[in-house]
């Protein structure tokens, strides 16, 4: 029970280049056991957010843009109260297009996504607290940039190496989870250091096996360059990653668990942002548990 629960509460959805969900739980895996994922998000946008202060919003020059990207997840117990996790993936985005004024869109990309690999420990877990706390955890991660262009608006990633870290809460309430978790993103060729909140409410419903859930992610950026000033891009196509990327999004979603196998579904929507583009997006998952424990 334990093991679908962790995979119920703890599905790996992303965005690129700003991920919907970081990767990190405050519910781990029992040690020896994990779960593979696969997920594929597909998302859209024929509106931006530029301009001198990098908010204000208007139409893509060309039409929209669109991506898609394959996740490829795992995640393993290695210990009652720690855990690792390890992400690729390979992402294709392209302008539906041309511009208006007859330039032409930009160029497509399809390559490997950014990868990541991370350690949590939890400090400390409901289950065997005495005080009735939630689980707290804390997660570090590193991450190598793939392989695509960034000097584009299809670009796949900002093209940077680096770390991320998390602190991250939760509490099963019978029916009811609700989980928090506050990041920072840290990467290098002079791109922005971002930070991250996520929470999320799970309902576990009458339904055997079925969950659905809500979602508010926001990203903040410490950067200053925005897409529109004179002296960013388009002007400057090279400093795209410099660019002070700003989301708020929210999401609704549903997994289904039988057996070893889970399979779920979100939809994703941006409410707000800054220099980035107002994306619609849709991800589907399927994952698959498994138990490595021999007595």
């Amino acid at each position: 029970m334990k093991l679908s629960l962790n995979l119920i509460l703890t599905g790996a959805f992303g965005l690129v280049a700003t991920p919907v969900l970081a990767q990190g739980s405050p519910w781990l895996p029992v040690p020896k056991t994990g779960s593979i994922t696969i997920t594929q998000v597909s998302q859209e946008a024929t509106h931006f957010y530029r301009g001198p202060n990098g908010t204000a919003r208007g139409a893509f020059p060309y039409g929209k843009l669109e991506q898609t990207t394959t996740w490829f997840t795992g995640n393993y117990g290695i210990a009652d109260a720690v855990a690792v996790d390890a992400r690729i993936g390979r992402s294709e985005a392209e302008a539906a297009s041309p511009s208006p004024a007859g330039t032409g869109p930009p160029p497509g990309q399809d390559g490997s996504a950014d990868m990541s690999i991370g350690v949590t420990w939890r400090f400390v877990d409901e289950d065997t607290s005495d005080t009735g706390m939630p689980s707290v955890a804390v997660r570090v991660g590193m991450i190598r940039a793939g392989d695509y262009d960034v000097g584009t608006p299809t670009a796949i990633g900002d093209g940077g190496d680096g770390f991320e870290a998390s602190l991250l809460v939760g509490k099963v309430m019978g029916p009811i989870a609700v989980s928090a978790e506050f990041g920072i993103k840290s990467l290098n060729n002079d791109i922005p250091q971002a930070t991250t909140l996520t929470a999320t409410a799970h309902w576990f419903t009458p339904v055997p096996g079925l969950s659905v859930r809500a979602q508010y992610y926001s990203q903040g950026s410490d950067g200053s360059l925005n897409i529109g000033s004179p002296e960013g891009p388009p002007a400057h196509p090279d400093r795209f990653p410099e660019v002070a990327e700003e989301v708020d999004r929210l999401s609704v979603g549903a997994t289904y668990s039988f057996g070893a196998l889970s399979v779920g579904v979100d939809r994703f929507d941006t409410r707000d942002g800054r220099n980035t583009g107002d994306f619609d997006a849709w991800a589907a998952s399927v994952s698959y548990s498994f138990d490595l424990y021999q007595p």
